[in-house]
């Protein structure tokens, strides 16, 4: 570290800048700087499992390009939403990749407005080619790319590449990005599209200003495609050396914490001196401590076993990064899954919950229906109990005489009254246990339409197919629940007739209690006026007195017999409504389930033909990121031979 904030690097400290980017498994970088672009007779040496001997760079290149390939196809076919929920963006990302394999490596530099990213371009150039100044002078994405004449065109995606003759340029291509501070839109979205592409990003930060909110924001974006990335702490010249020393201890701590690698490479340098000690002759260039920084990059360009290990990491760790998210969304989708066939299962314990609910609240109103009974059966009662009583001679001669007007001005209209009162009460009850039967049915039926809507789309968006193209995967449109219809039901039930019979009794037991009493008066009369003396007129006094005596005490045996044979007429009317109730709520429900559980198997169906689909998707992604962990670990075992 103190080498490099002196500005004093020699070539073992370039060596280990590089073995800091690629990691503690890179390979050994030795001796002489190859040059030309022939393939060099070159190995690669595999430490990772299914290691097979050695194997050039080009039949390296082939197994990435073959496994990379596979990856993509795998994306358009099975998963082509992966990437930001759009369709193709994976793809488009792993054919960039492929594409790429063979092209100068990409240097995407990256940082603040004002951090001094142009400077550090120029100077990495050699010129001043870039315009800088202390306001944003890049607002777009800007390629720099050689070119035998200088000149600029804009492509499709709106990104800027200036050709430019420039010798370093021939093996490097760079990327000007606007401020981390100031991109919106369109800005951000180039901007971030460039980082799965970068072979390596150069993060330029400001001495005096480092790690601001923004800049660690996006090393946490960088973190996520596991790219290599150096540091150049610009402006040094505005700290002194101690000053300069702690900001890189501190961007190096913070760095190695953020993406997650062991010492990143951090340069202090100051752009202004190197642009101002371009020829090199005077001490602004070795003030400047650029050189560090440009050993480094002229040793990636000038060992081609270190620029092909930076273009394979970054078609790999591009590949492991996209099965890596594969294998996260799987998990996700998996787990959504599984909760939406954990709420449908449920259904059928809420169904359940439901009937028993509904069973308990009708023996609620069955017990209205027996109160409504109990309270007739009562006033029946009193009305039997006023008739059938020695101090109502009147209405009990009327009984024995069968005289209408008797009948009528004591109990027959009063009897009526109670059993029309307790038929009307009874018809009420049943038809408001048919609306309260009806109106909770229907109720589930349209709660479980809904949640059936509500989980087609929920399910539905369970892919990471685009809708257009999952019709095999789309739940039949399952509409409304039908709604339940129930007949009226009417008791049998006959205030009229049960009016008759409770007359019929109390008129049979007042013939056979006060009846009898005054048949035997009678007949003790007509005994007295036959007989010729007392003796004999006395018995038969005493006789018909017995009689009518014991007539008279079997009245309260009389009324008794009445209330319990006109109670067993009404149980026998009212008796089979209840069962007649019972049945129709178990009709009911039973339908009521029915109809919901239907529309619960699509989804299960669904569901499950999903889990499956996400199980096979599973093995390739397996399989997949499997063989791209061998490719890394024989890219990581790359080493140069003299």
């Amino acid at each position: 570290a103190s080498e490099q904030l002196s500005g004093k690097q020699d070539l073992s400290n370039v060596e280990s800048s590089l073995m800091s980017m690629f990691g503690s498994d890179s390979a050994e970088l030795k001796g002489k700087q190859r040059k030309g672009q022939g393939e060099a007779s070159l190995g690669v040496e595999s430490k990772g499992p299914g290691a097979s001997g050695g194997e050039t760079l080009g039949e390296l290149r082939d197994s990435i390009h073959d496994a990379l390939s596979g990856l993509r196809v795998l994306l358009r076919e099975q998963a082509p939403r992966l990437v930001d929920g759009v369709e193709g963006i994976g793809e488009k990302l792993i054919m960039d990749a492929l594409l790429a394999l063979d092209d100068p490596v990409l240097l995407v530099i990256v940082g603040e407005f004002n951090s001094g990213k142009s400077s550090v371009i120029n100077a990495l150039l050699g010129q001043n080619l870039l315009p800088v100044g202390v306001v944003p002078t890049t607002n777009e994405v800007c390629m720099l790319r050689y070119g035998a004449k200088k000149y600029t065109e804009q492509r499709e995606d709106g990104i800027f590449v200036n050709y430019i003759p420039s010798e370093v340029l021939k093996q490097l291509s760079i990327v000007d990005t606007p401020g981390t501070n100031v991109v919106v839109g369109r800005q951000q979205k180039l901007t971030e599209d460039f980082i799965p592409k970068a072979d390596i990003v150069l993060f330029i930060l400001s001495a005096d200003r480092p790690l601001t909110e923004s800049e660690t924001q996006f090393m946490s974006y960088i973190k996520q495609w596991g790219k290599k990335t150096m540091f150049a702490v610009n402006k040094k010249e505005l700290l002194d050396k101690r000053e300069v020393r702690e900001v890189c201890d501190f961007v190096q701590q913070n760095a190695s914490q953020i993406l997650g690698v062991d010492k990143p490479s951090v340069f202090p340098i100051s752009a202004k001196l190197a642009l101002a000690g371009l020829n090199r002759s005077g001490g602004e260039w070795g003030e400047s401590g650029f050189q560090g920084l440009l050993d480094v990059v002229n040793m990636t360009l000038d060992q081609k076993g270190v620029a092909m290990q930076l273009k394979f990491n970054t078609a790999s760790s591009l590949g492991q990064s996209l099965a890596g998210a594969l294998k996260e969304q799987i998990k996700v989708q998996q787990d959504a899954l599984e909760q939406e066939s954990q709420a449908i299962d449920a259904v059928s314990t809420q169904l359940g919950e439901f009937k028993k609910e509904m069973r308990r609240d009708a023996s609620v109103q069955y017990a209205s229906m027996d109160s409504v009974l109990d309270s007739a059966m009562t006033a029946v009662d009193e009305i039997t109990d006023s008739i059938l009583s020695l101090g109502n001679a009147k209405a009990v001669s009327s009984y024995v005489l069968s005289s209408d007007s008797g009948l009528e001005s004591t109990s027959k209209w009063s009897t009526m009254d109670v059993l029309r009162n307790f038929q009307n009460g009874l018809e009420t009850l049943v038809a408001e246990n048919k609306v309260w039967l009806v109106e909770n049915c229907n109720e589930q039926c349209s709660y479980y339409s809904n949640f059936v809507a509500e989980k087609t789309d929920v399910i539905s968006r369970i892919s990471f197919l685009p809708s257009k193209n999952s019709s095999p995967e789309r739940i039949p449109e399952a509409g409304q629940i039908e709604a339940i219809k129930l007949d009226i039901y009417k008791p049998i039930f006959s205030a009229q007739a049960l009016s008759t019979q409770l007359e019929n009794s109390i008129k049979e037991a007042a013939t056979s209690s006060f009846g009898t009493a005054g048949a035997a008066v009678v007949f003790t009369f007509v005994l007295t006026l036959i007989l010729n003396n007392i003796q004999e007129d006395l018995l038969a006094l005493a006789f018909g007195g017995a009689i009518a005596y014991l007539s008279v005490l079997s009245i309260p045996l009389q009324r008794a017999k009445v209330k319990t044979i006109f109670r067993a007429k009404v149980k026998e009317s009212t008796s089979p409504l209840q069962e007649e109730l019972r049945k129709r709520l178990n009709s009911v429900l039973d339908e009521t389930v029915s109809k919901v559980e239907a529309r619960m198997v699509p989804l299960k169906e669904t569901i499950q033909k999903k889990k499956e689909q996400l199980a096979n998707l599973q093995v390739q992604q397996t399989e997949l990121e499997s063989r791209l962990q061998v490719l890394q670990d024989k890219i990581n075992a790359i080493h140069i031979q003299e």
